[in-house]
């Protein structure tokens, strides 16, 4: 079941950079450089512009999965690809030769200035890693004439002007194409939610609908629960929404099965984007919004003193996972080891338990993890004065070798407890060296699967040789823990 949630995977995938730099240089179809040109890794934050001689240095690029690199300068066509992150020398070549022209319009043939063009140019799927959009913008002059430069491929081209109209179109694009086109605006559609308080069914006010990839799309309801967003374009539309206090939604109109209801059973979860068909003169869509759980607590650490940045978040008791899937609600300490988070209730659904960390994710500092008891919560209930300790550490180490006994190198190794509370993105990792070998520290004292890649929750799918459990003493270190990956 393939989602759309770029705004959040995107939060794992900078959590995994590792830093290096691309570095290369950009020029024109001449061969000349371009200078100012604006560069940036779309996996991440990061971005630099192209020096005087058309030379750039872009540092901190994601690695896994490689990185896509958008390379823009008004007057050129954007560039967009994939890039091997060991490669030093990258040359990039922005074009100007193809286009396509004409004037914005209202619906009553008026010139619109500066009106915001924007095309899609599809998804990247890079290894089940997917940017389901890359945009590229241009806008109207003062006389509502725009000229967009674009590469050639198929873009789904989308114009909107608040109160005024909309547009959408595909255009397909050959080299050297310069095709005039005016855009007119229609009135669009005028999409209306009825925001409500699934517990109470009483108009809810402050609940905001956006996306953050489409640029003044939002609105936010009123004291009647209304949210109103004119000159929309049809076709499908996701809506991010927010509510300060509330984490969950659904609506009987979504486009989704799973989300036209509030979900229950292990599998349950209401806190995606919501999903619409817009159509002219269509009816308005319920949206029910439920309050979040409210956990208060600390997090100390063996010897009972206070924790500073340490994660606090949530594992769905008994699977190895996070509640979500993903990195979403977790927390961090404050200076005196006090923590407060906002969770989705788990009433009817599968129960989960807290588990701490000694750092932020992928960092590990002095301590082993520490789990709290399973529980299941009510919507708006609030639990105070929960204490998360955690635990001295153990360790393993081994060799990992391959299907004809190799040494595997530079593959994964982890440790997950067999009492189900881990939440598998804040468990022990390593690498092995290019021998194979591996020492795996931070290990939480109990029964422990020692794995390695290709990884599987449950450890009775795990190819043969690629689980071994193993109990595990604070402060003790488990030698010879060998295993065999099966990863291709």
């Amino acid at each position: 079941m393939l989602r759309t949630r770029i705004w959040f995977v995107l939060v794992l995938l900078l959590a995994t950079q590792t830093a290096f730099a691309l570095s290369g240089k950009v020029v024109d179809e001449d061969g000349k450089p371009i200078a100012g040109a604006a560069v940036k890794d779309l996996w991440s934050d990061a971005k630099t512009q192209s020096a005087k001689d058309g030379s750039f240095v872009l540092k901190r690029t994601s690695v896994d999965p490689k990185p896509i690199v958008a390379v823009s300068k008004e007057g050129y066509a954007q560039f967009v690809g994939v890039q091997d992150p060991k490669d030093d020398n990258v040359n990039i070549t922005l074009g100007n030769r193809t286009w396509i022209e004409g004037k914005v319009l209202d619906p009553n043939s008026k010139p619109i200035p500066d009106a915001l063009i924007r095309a899609d140019s599809g998804q990247i799927n890079q290894n089940g890693y997917v940017m389901t959009s890359v945009w590229t913008e241009t806008h109207s002059d003062k006389d509502g004439h725009y000229k967009f430069f674009l590469a050639p491929g198929k873009y789904d081209v989308q114009v909107r002007v608040p109160k005024v109209g909309a547009s959408r179109f595909n255009v397909q694009i050959k080299d050297g194409d310069q095709t005039s086109q005016d855009i007119q605006l229609d009135k669009g559609v005028t999409f209306v939610a009825h925001c409500v308080d699934s517990q109470t069914n009483k108009p809810l006010e402050g609940v905001r609908l956006w996306n953050w990839q489409h640029k003044g799309i939002e609105g936010t309801s009123d004291a009647d629960g209304v949210v109103t967003i004119d000159g929309m374009q049809p076709g499908k539309f996701e809506f991010i929404v927010e509510k300060k206090g509330y984490v969950q939604w659904w609506s009987p109109q979504d486009m989704q099965q799973w989300n036209r209801q509030r979900n229950i059973g292990p599998s349950g979860r209401n806190f995606d984007e919501l999903v619409f068909d817009l159509a002219p003169d269509m009816e308005p869509v319920d949206i029910f919004v439920e309050q979040a759980v409210t956990i208060t607590g600390k997090v100390l650490d063996p010897d009972g003193k206070p924790v500073r940045g340490a994660t606090v978040a949530p594992a769905r008791t008994g699977s190895g996972n996070s509640i979500t899937g993903d990195t979403r609600f977790s927390f961090t300490t404050k200076a005196d080891g006090t923590f407060s988070m906002l969770l989705p209730s788990n009433v009817d659904r599968a129960d989960y338990n807290l588990i701490a960390h000694d750092g932020k994710y992928n960092q590990w500092r002095q301590w082993a993890n520490g789990v709290g008891e399973p529980f299941t919560a009510k919507p708006g209930e609030t639990i105070d004065n929960i204490t998360l300790k955690l635990t001295k550490p153990a360790s393993a180490k081994g060799k990992v070798v391959d299907g004809s006994g190799n040494p595997a190198s530079h593959v994964e190794v982890r440790a997950m407890m067999t009492d189900g509370r881990d939440n598998r993105y804040y468990v022990p990792t390593t690498k092995t060296d290019k021998d194979g070998n591996y020492e795996l520290k931070f290990i939480r004292p109990g029964e422990a699967m020692i794995q390695c890649e290709p990884f599987y929750l449950d450890p009775n799918q795990a190819p043969g040789g690629s689980s071994q459990t193993v109990d595990l003493k604070a402060g003790e270190t488990n030698e010879n823990v060998d295993l065999t990956s099966k990863k291709q």
